[in-house]
């Protein structure tokens, strides 16, 4: 029997919930309802998103609502269609039973019958311009902003015409960009998709988009203003919260900024001096921190270089000289607009038309501290960060600031069928000075015996491109009748992914950071149990810190103290890095994996859970303790 919406006038979030509650899921509903803001603590495969979802439903419907939006925010464009697909399912759920749970005459602006929800995209993914896919995709951004496009003739439909455009989306189970694409090109021909997607979004209840519309400071700018999102009528979501760090806002090359001087000059623009001694201090400053450039007040020099970009806009330059120009121009009034209060001087690498590595000098701006990012939706009426349960979230509360204004709501800890191993060897690690020839054979034959004993995937990691290519090489010499696969750069992640779904037993190589490491599963069609069963580790990724780390050092010291600051900076990014890669194997409360480090150094980080990972120097302990794993 289906639950009335209504109980006792208020309405019941777990009649909308589509699914049977497992453990947990109906008390960590009722948890979220109850509190407005909250940093939500949970394990991979707990349900969190459709969960989380529900639980803002119970204030997006009925009279008493208090929000009329909910964003929800992955960190990956590949992530969005997944949480897409859980809020069709929560729609198509609430639209067929809706006689049920609605039984009374209600205002349909209080309980819509269709709860829509659409993906924000980019203008890059869904542009149709003929000059992107025939020549250059620098060409139809040039038309693009230059309003040159055929396809703004047209004004994006409004009125009956867009509901209905509204309900036949609806009505299909659109999986992917481009059948989103494909789907406004065939509905609204003569239309440019972005803008017909963005007139949709303004009818959409629920919206599913990535960081960077939050991180960007341009985006941010699409999403509150041009979507007319109200903060205090708004609620929102922000999976994988633990990703977000000191956010780089702005970078901007001497030659652009070469450029940009030199069209000043050539155009006799009043604001060539200002340029000028821009690009003299460029030329001349070490790398290192410096005053902002411009104050974050100063409109009149910002709209001192707008001004010629406005009036040269849709224009023909002649010369390439001034169109590189003019696209300078463009590019400084965009770093010098954006957020960032730490400045500096950096150089960047590049390999020349021989392979020779060279550098090029940037001034860069910097957020140094995440709650800055976090600001921008201090005052929506509900938020939920969500984070996964092997993150310490303590410390994501103080490093966010929020302490006072967050509860966290953690899910009690179950037992999983994971174990943690580290082969604790003093002539193995990742940052080691003869790292080579020797050393791979001693990791190889190490990876070999452990890949035969599981029954199913094997990843491994290596912490460079480099290592990872070197160590598949070493690999297949060692072992010429052993298949391998090797993560690729060159190869779509779907690509290669449906070729592992294939095989059995597979040996692959990635690298850690890299496409297997970020959002990927490979799983089973008919159970859906992750594929990769061991997940093995062959260092740690700790580079020497970069300047941008030694500069946010001076800020985080005087702000968190040294402890704080050491664990900020240099250990909290290898947990992420680590704990990002190892949840490849634990996709769901049912898989089993074991998690293997080749690194001397990781029992010290305290990292694995001391209750259920085991350190050790002799390696037939760990040939053991695996084989008994598996059974």
């Amino acid at each position: 029997m289906t639950i009335s919406i209504f109980d006792d006038d208020a309405i019941n979030p777990k009649a909308i919930f589509p699914y049977d509650f497992k453990p947990l899921q109906e008390d960590m509903l009722d948890k979220l309802v109850q509190n407005h803001h909250v940093l939500w603590h949970a394990p991979t495969g707990f349900g969190k998103t459709v969960v989380a979802l529900t639980s803002m439903l119970h204030y997006l419907l009925g009279s008493q609502r208090t929000i009329d939006r909910i964003i929800i925010m992955v960190r990956m464009k590949t992530q969005i269609f997944r949480i897409l697909d859980e809020a069709f399912t929560l729609s198509s759920y609430y639209f067929s039973n809706y006689e049920d749970l609605v039984p009374e005459k209600r205002n349909i602006k209080d309980f819509p019958a269709e709860i829509i929800a659409l993906p924000l995209i980019g203008k890059e993914e869904l542009c149709v311009n003929p000059k992107v896919i025939s020549q250059t995709m620098s060409q139809g951004q040039i038309d693009c902003k230059g309003l040159r496009c055929n396809l703004f003739k047209e004004k994006p439909p409004a009125g009956e015409e867009l509901n209905e455009l509204v309900l036949t989306y609806f009505m299909k189970d659109l999986k992917s960009t481009s059948e989103i694409k494909e789907f406004l090109t065939v509905e609204t021909p003569a239309l440019c998709p972005y803008y017909v997607l963005k007139a949709m979004l303004r009818k959409a209840q629920i919206v599913v988009t990535t960081h960077s519309w939050l991180l960007n400071p341009q985006l941010s700018t699409t999403l509150f203003k041009e979507l007319s999102v109200e903060p205090d009528r708004t609620g929102i979501i922000i999976d994988e919260i633990h990703n977000f760090r000191a956010h780089q806002t702005g970078k901007i090359t001497y030659n652009q900024m070469k450029n940009a001087s030199m069209f000043a000059f050539r155009h006799n623009l009043d604001i060539k001096p200002f340029l000028s001694k821009l690009e003299e201090d460029f030329k001349i400053r070490p790398l290192a921190e410096i005053q902002a450039v411009i104050d974050p007040e100063d409109e009149w020099n910002l709209n001192r270089i707008m001004y010629p970009i406005n009036e040269y806009a849709g224009k023909q330059l002649p010369s390439k000289e001034d169109r590189d120009g003019l696209n300078a121009l463009k590019i400084l009034h965009t770093f010098l607009s954006t957020e960032g209060d730490l400045w500096y001087y950096d150089k960047e690498e590049y390999r020349d038309y021989n392979n020779r590595r060279q550098y090029y000098k940037v001034m860069k701006r910097v957020l140094a501290f995440p709650e800055t990012i976090l600001k921008k939706i201090a005052s929506f009426n509900r938020i939920i960060l969500m984070s996964g349960t092997l993150f310490p979230p303590k410390a994501y509360l103080t490093l966010y600031g929020l302490d006072e204004t967050f509860s966290l709501v953690e899910v009690p800890h179950e037992p999983r069928k994971i174990k943690y191993f580290t082969f604790s060897h003093p002539n193995i690690s990742s940052r080691q000075k003869n790292r080579g020839l020797a050393l791979f054979k001693v990791q190889d034959q190490l990876i070999n015996r452990l890949h035969q004993i599981n029954p199913n995937h094997t990843l491994v990691f290596s912490t460079s491109k480099v290592f990872t290519n070197d160590l598949s090489k070493v690999y297949s010499a060692l072992f010429p009748n052993e298949e391998i696969f090797v993560e690729s750069s060159s190869q779509q992640n779907q690509v290669m992914l449906e070729k592992l779904r294939l095989k059995k037993h597979e040996l692959i190589f990635g690298t850690l950071a890299g496409s297997f490491s970020e959002g990927v599963e490979i799983k089973d069609r008919i159970t859906e149990a992750s594929k990769i069963t061991m997940i093995i580790f062959t260092g740690i990724p700790h580079p020497p810190p970069t300047l941008s780390q030694q500069l946010l050092e001076r800020r985080y010291l005087q702000r968190f103290g040294q402890r704080n600051t050491i664990f900020f900076l240099k250990w909290l990014p290898i947990y992420q890095t680590l704990l990002q890669a190892a949840g490849r194997g634990i996709r769901r409360p049912t898989d089993q994996c074991t998690i293997i480090c080749l690194d001397y150094r990781l029992p010290g980080l305290g990292i694995f859970p001391k209750n259920n990972s085991i350190t050790t120097t002799e390696f037939g302990d760990i040939l053991i303790a695996v084989k008994s794993f598996y059974g």
